[in-house]
């Protein structure tokens, strides 16, 4: 809060993560987003080991809000975390669904990849890529071919680049990492307006929402008595901090 969000453009990266995670009185459980920072503009190098990547997971994250001061809150207790090279322990409840990537943007596009199963796709917005309603119906005849839920659902990954867009050499490094990881890049494009990152995100959504698949509420069904003894938990826990 000493530090204004506009200074790095970080009100961008918190914008970004709202568009990616939240939804209407809901998180997006299956969605993680990933930022890099990469320090002052006349010293960026985006691929530096130097730049630091932040990873956001909606399935394990807690009590995050859908405003840039909270969520920037996080991201600063994430990026000061790995900074003090923070021991194992026990974690905190604003630490869930954070963790961080030592490297650049090629890094932190390695690391995501690493956890795609084979054969799923990576698109890359562009220009001059083919539009986005297209690219989703190709994903959804590749989704449900065959008629039969696969055993080990495929991923999608979407890459956004900052204002300045991918450079050829980020471009390349994407190919590459995504062809080791035995994926397809896609090229799409939202249409020939320049739109926000947080707009070009909730586009989206909105089209994997409607040709492949929505966000289940929950991940895993509580059962009622657990719920109930976690809400008990947690009311006594604002009852104490209210003494």
């Amino acid at each position: 809060r000493d530090r204004p969000l506009c200074e790095g453009r970080v009100d961008v990266g918190c914008r970004a993560v709202t568009a990616a995670l939240f939804r209407s009185e809901a998180y997006r459980r299956n969605t993680e987003v990933r930022l890099t920072f990469c320090g002052h503009e006349s010293q960026c190098n985006v691929d530096d080991m130097q730049s630091t990547s932040v990873v956001i997971s909606g399935g394990l994250i807690r009590g995050l809000q859908p405003h840039e001061d909270a969520v920037a809150s996080r991201l600063r207790l994430a990026l000061d975390d790995a900074s003090n090279s923070k021991q194992e322990g026990r974690e905190r409840r604003e630490e869930a669904g954070l963790r961080c990537i030592q490297g650049g943007f090629k890094q932190c596009v390695v690391d995501a990849l690493h956890f795609c199963p084979s054969g799923s796709s990576v698109l890359v917005l562009t220009y001059d890529g083919d539009p986005i309603y297209v690219v989703m119906e190709k994903l959804r005849v590749k989704l449900t071919e065959g008629g039969t839920e696969r055993r080990e659902p495929q991923h999608v990954t979407v890459i956004l680049g900052d204002h300045k867009g991918l450079t050829q050499q980020e471009f390349d490094d994407v190919a590459n990492a995504v062809e080791g990881a035995g994926c397809e890049l896609l090229r799409c494009t939202l249409g020939p307006v320049t739109l926000l990152g947080s707009q070009c995100i909730t586009i989206c959504h909105h089209y994997m929402d409607n040709f492949l698949h929505h966000c289940p509420d929950k991940l895993v069904e509580v059962h009622p008595e657990v719920a109930k003894m976690r809400r008990q938990r947690h009311d006594r826990g604002r009852a104490s901090k209210a003494r």
